[in-house]
Formats: structure tokens, sequence, C-alpha cells
């Protein structure tokens, strides 16, 4: 190992990429070395204190899913790697001398090229990447450059384009790690292929191959993996449900044979996932949402073949909700996760809860009102379809991921606070009254897991409500009409 090191260290100096350091500097970082994947090593700097100080530039990285976004009908693939990317960036003096200066077995020396190891190297690196290719047909994830086409002819052209880029840009391409015309190419750990997107072999592999985990770390680790993939897994959360019961804060850690069969089962899943379809801008979308007492789930489909399934748990609040709330927010839910295929072009949006088609058309209600303006940025045309034949997204929210993490969710609801129209004496009399009406009781329920779907099924007590069913909510044992309680 000693060798290799001495003889990258030679090979650095002879490129360039280093100099000798002589003067005092701020900062002096220890080395390190990582054994890449051909036995090679790559020399970094290990900046455990000098990344505490580096404001980051928080240039977005862009998602695989936003990548998928813009190659409709994509047949064939390049991809080009840039050969050591990061030592491609030229540094100024500043930098150079100031912040990179670190320990080698011949003395200080300092980096001319950015080095591998700073904290804002990947940001950095793809906003320079986008700058010099802003323009050109082509997905930039770091050091990959993806080119793709829907025939030969188209895809050779963008890759001429490409090419003569980087030529003027003098950027070098690693020739070992590129691939040209092919039908299939990974990419940021998706496979894409002609027939649309799949988990990367390696992926699958790397979890096929990870032990039974002995302890919550290991567990966590496992989920890990097979969440980043958990969108070509059909009931995902369902299978995995078991495993997550570990990993709750009281759970005492016992493997069973039900905790292993979870882990086989979806290490089975992965050997044969569905492929899922390209979005394609010029093609109608449709979202298929449904939201059961536990969880939410959603499908982005085109052409009735999924692009992306989600799915989550709701949270100890959420699961009170009423349904007509939960159905809206199972819309709000779909509407965030599939952000990037649906904001800007109509949407169809199949629901088997009527009563939220109504609720759509009429004034914001106070319960609800929050939630109903953010969904107001989309152009959604929601239409009733029966639960059976919603059987991916219904199977979904009742499989769901168990989840709730949820960015902006947590805002999205504003619920009424009823010391702002009610008295406090008032409150604690209807409080006190409501579990002692039997019809208040039957109404409160009726709320909460959904009106039946034939008036004629209603209880009689209670179907002088259902004119306003889509205005009542249940918050604190209290039953509210869009404000104030019913008394």
């Amino acid at each position: 190992m000693k060798d290799k090191v001495v003889n990258e260290l030679e090979r650095m100096f002879r490129l360039g990429i280093i100099a000798p350091e002589e003067e005092a500097t701020p900062w002096v970082s220890a080395m390190a070395a990582a054994v890449k994947k051909d036995g090679t090593v790559r020399i970094c700097i290990d900046p455990v204190h000098l990344n505490k100080a580096l404001l980051r530039p928080h240039h977005p990285l862009k998602t695989v899913e936003q990548v998928i976004a813009d190659m409709p009908q994509a047949k064939v693939f390049s991809i080009l790697d840039a050969k050591c990317g990061f030592w491609q960036i030229p540094l100024d003096e500043e930098s150079s001398t100031t912040l990179t200066t670190f320990m080698t077995p011949f003395g200080r020396c300092k980096f001319l090229w950015m080095p591998y190891g700073i904290s804002t190297g990947s940001e950095v690196f793809q906003r320079c990447m986008e700058q010099l290719f802003a323009g050109q047909p082509c997905e930039i994830v770091v050091d990959d450059i993806l080119i793709w086409g829907s025939s030969v002819e188209e895809h050779d052209k963008w890759l001429k384009c490409i090419l003569d880029r980087a030529r003027a840009i003098n950027l070098q391409l690693n020739p070992t790690k590129c691939r040209f015309r092919v039908s299939e190419v990974p990419y940021v750990g998706h496979l894409l292929a002609d027939k649309g997107v799949k988990p990367d072999p390696e992926k699958t592999k790397a979890i096929h191959q990870m032990p039974v985990p002995e302890d919550k770390p290991a567990l966590q680790r496992f989920l890990g993996m097979t969440n980043y993939l958990s969108k070509f897994i059909y009931r995902y959360s369902e299978i995995m449900s078991p495993l997550h019961q570990l990993l709750l804060q009281d759970a005492e850690w016992c493997w069973t044979e039900q905790h292993a069969a979870a882990v086989n089962t979806i290490k089975a899943h992965l050997t044969s996932p569905p492929v899922l379809q390209y979005f394609d801008v010029h093609k109608p979308v449709i979202l298929s949402a449904d939201a059961s007492q536990h969880g939410l789930g959603a499908v982005c489909l085109q052409d009735d073949r999924p692009v992306a399934f989600t799915s989550r748990a709701l949270t100890e609040t959420e699961a009170r909700y009423a349904q007509i709330e939960k159905g809206l927010l199972g819309l709000f839910f779909a509407c965030m996760k599939f952000h990037v295929y649906i904001y800007g072009r109509p949407v169809t949006v199949e629901t088997d809860h009527q009563p939220l088609i109504t609720i759509l058309r009429k004034p914001l209600h106070t319960a609800s009102a929050r939630i109903q303006r953010k969904l107001q940025r989309y152009h959604l045309n929601v239409v009733y379809k029966r639960g059976r034949e919603l059987y991916v997204a219904d199977a979904l929210s009742r499989a769901h991921l168990p989840t709730t993490e949820n960015p902006g969710a947590a805002e999205a609801y504003e619920v009424l606070a009823l010391d702002e129209v009610l008295s406090s004496r008032r409150i604690e009399e209807l409080k006190q009254s409501t579990p002692a009406d039997a019809t208040c009781q039957r109404l409160a329920g009726t709320i909460l897991i959904g009106w039946p779907d034939s008036f004629k099924e209603i209880q009689h007590d209670i179907r002088p409500f259902y004119a306003m069913r889509d205005e009542l909510t249940v918050d604190d044992g209290l039953i509210l009409h869009a404000g104030p309680a019913l008394t």
C-alpha cells in the first residue's frame, strides 16, 4: 500500500495536480488514500475541520426522477465519464494555498486543482459542468454525462454535439468507463433501458449479498438500501412492516422467522422488479390516489402504465382525521411526490372518495383551506372511480411505507382553533355532552370512517347531515362544521 501511495503522489507531481508548499498556512489537513475498484489508489485530503468552515454553494443535484422526466421515448444511450473530474477544476491561488495544504511523506503539499474529500466538491463540480454544457442535449449528475435518442440517428447527432463540446473545453474523458450506443445503461442507481426504467443490477446484487441484520443499525442500513428501490416494488411497505416494528423506540430486538421471511421476500422481489415507463410530457397524466385509515398511496400513470409508485403512513394526528380530510391529504401527498411530472400541466386524478370531488369545487372551508390553497397551483381534474378499480393506489395506502416523513405536509393542514369562535365554557359543555349523544357518536364515527356510497345505507338519524358531509370534521372529540361546532 505504501508503494502505491508514493507512486501516486509522484504521478500527481508530474501531472501538476499538486505542488510543494513551504509557506505557513492557516489550514493543514491529513492525507487520506482510498483504494479504487481497479486496485489503484486515490489521494484525498481529510479535511475534518476544514469542512466545518467551508461555505456550501448549495447547488442542487438532479434526482433520477428529474432526469427521467426529460427523456421520453429514449431508445439508444451513451454515457461519458469525466476522468478524475475534480482534477479538471482549477483552483485560484488563495484557495490552493490557504485551504488545500496537506501532509505527505515528502512534506507539505497543496492542490492546484480541486481535491477529493472536501464537502463542497460535488456541488461545485456539478455547477461547473452544468455551466460548461449549458444548452447541450445531455443530462449531468456530477461526472456522468448521459446522452440519449429515440433512434440511432438522433442519438449519434446529440453524441457528436457533446463530444465536440468536450473537446472545445478540453474535458478529459475516461474511455474505460464510457459506453456508446447501447440499449441500456446504468445511471444513478437505475438501469435506463429502451423499454423503461429498472433497478441497477449492481444495487440489487448488493442487497442480495447483505447478511441478515443482527442489530438495529444493520437493519437500518438494509432498509435504507431497499427503500431507494421501493418505487419498483409493489406492496413494499406491507412486506417490510415487520422489520419496521423492530425499529420502534421501545421495541426489543428479537429476530424471528417472520422477519427473516420479510428479508427473503424483498430480495426475491428484486430479482424481477417491474419496468417503469419513461415520463412523456406529450402524453396525458393520471394520478391514482387513495387514503386508508392508516396510510396514503398513489401511482403516476401514462398509457395505463406506471411511471412511479409512492406510499407513506399517516402520523398519529393524521390518523384521527375524518375520511374526507384523509382523502384531501392523500391527494396533496400525491401531487407533492409527483410534482416534477404534473406541475404546469392538466392532470386527471382518480379517487374512490366521491365527496372529494364536491369539496374541491366549493369555496375553501376553514378546516382544510390551507391544503386546498396549495392544491390550487395544480391543474387537477378529479374524477370518481370505484375502489376496486383503484387497486394499485388502494393497495399502496393499505401497505404504506412505515415512515411519516412528509416535507410540507405538517404545515399543510390548518385545524380550526376552537377558542377563537367559542368560549371555553361552551367548549367544555360540548365535550361533555357529545359522547353521551348517540346520534353525535354515530355521526362522528361515520365522518372518521367515511360515508357510505349509497344514501340508503346511512342510518336514519344522521341522514340530515348528508348534504353537508363534505364540510364536517372531528377534532378533539367535537364535530365541526367548517368552523363552529354542531350543537
